[in-house]
């Protein structure tokens, strides 16, 4: 659900600010350390057959959106205001601040292949343990059903719902037809990555 992109977890289970510390400087797995930095080896297979697994997004997106990162970042702002305010997801938040939107912005980025700064401090290990990490947050519980139960898996609630603010927040800041449907589609290959996907909590 790419909920916490980069993050590390406090010890209560919430999601908190991302982690400092600088996993790899070449992302791509190239070995090519004369690349210019922030920048993707366009010419890297390696990274395309990364990129191809999430979803086709381009250089297009990108400009779609407004051709910088502070437009895609505004649109990942979008985003999460509208997550924050669904307490079915903002429950698995301990913190609502502006490190999330940057941190998805930055993961956008990647695979638009404008930007590798996302996996300069990050990595697919780090954020796939804080999705896991995330399920067992105590206020699931007290949240509506669709947060689901500590400890278990996402509920389809919350797919559905994460996946609903994501293309609202793109089609809002300019992304149409064809490239939207890219959008959609990478949000749910994104999101496969942390099913199966379970029903509401029962709370008879």
């Amino acid at each position: 659900m790419a909920m916490s992109q980069g993050a590390k977890n406090d010890s209560s289970g919430g999601i908190t600010q991302a982690s400092q510390k600088k996993v790899t400087t070449d992302p791509a797995g190239t070995g090519s350390g004369g690349a210019e930095p922030g920048r993707i080896p366009m010419s890297d297979d390696s990274f395309r057959s990364r990129a191809k697994f999430f979803g086709d997004l381009s250089a297009a997106h990108y400009q779609a959106v407004g051709g910088t990162e502070a437009a895609v970042n505004d649109m990942t702002t979008t985003f999460y205001s509208k997550v924050f305010e669904d307490p079915i997801l903002s429950v698995m938040f301990r913190s609502h601040d502006a490190s999330h939107a940057h941190k998805l912005a930055l993961f956008l980025l990647y695979f638009m292949e404008i930007s590798d700064k996302f996996f300069r401090d990050s990595s697919f290990t780090q954020l796939h343990a804080v999705h896991h990490k995330a399920k067992s947050i105590p206020a699931r519980s007290q949240a509506p059903p669709g947060a689901g139960c500590p400890g278990g898996n996402f509920t389809a609630s919350q797919r559905d719902a994460w996946k609903s603010h994501f293309v609202l927040a793109c089609s809002l800041h300019g992304l149409r037809g064809g490239l939207l449907q890219d959008m959609a589609d990478f949000v749910d290959r994104a999101m496969g990555h942390y099913g199966p996907f379970v029903g509401d909590r029962s709370d008879r």
